[in-house]
Parts: C-alpha cells; structure tokens; sequence
C-alpha cells in the first residue's frame, strides 16, 4: 500500500491515467477501484476477495475414475 499525493508529479500522473474526477482516490492494482466518499465496506470485501484464497471443489467420486481414463 502507497500514499501519493495528489499535488506530488507522481500523483498528477495517476489521477489522470485514472481519470480520478476528485479526491480521495484509491487504485487496487493500478486499476480505479473508488474516489470521493469511500464505502469502508465495499474497500474491505473486496481486499478480502483478493486476498482470500478462492475455494476449490474436489471431483465427485465418480469423476476420478472418467479422470484417470
């Protein structure tokens, strides 16, 4: 995680390349996630859902023997 400020080169270059119409601004992975009144809730869900391993089923009984064919 990284604050810039808006004023500083670097934070003029990611407010335009965001096309950020105000502050605050907030990039996930370079890409614009929100700006102006942030939902603590929605910023939080979706830390989460990056950062939280993603379930993987396992193959029903029958699917590892067509698995193995």
């Amino acid at each position: 995680m990284a604050v810039v400020d808006l004023i500083s080169p670097e934070g003029q270059q990611l407010a335009i390349g965001s096309r950020m119409l105000f502050p605050p601004g907030i990039l996930i992975d370079g890409i614009p996630f929100s700006y102006g009144r942030l939902s603590e809730r929605r910023l939080r869900r979706e830390l989460d859902r990056r950062t939280v391993p993603q379930r993987v089923s396992s193959p029903e009984p029958g699917d590892r023997a067509r698995l193995k064919r």
